[in-house]
């Protein structure tokens, strides 16, 4: 699980859809 913080980081850094993310952890499934 992520803290409050982390959380915060990680939707600053992944400013991209997530739509786009989940596809890029299903290609290198």
């Amino acid at each position: 699980m992520y803290d409050n913080r982390q959380f915060n980081n990680l939707r600053l850094i992944h400013s991209v859809p997530w739509s786009i993310f989940i596809s890029i952890l299903l290609t290198i499934w």
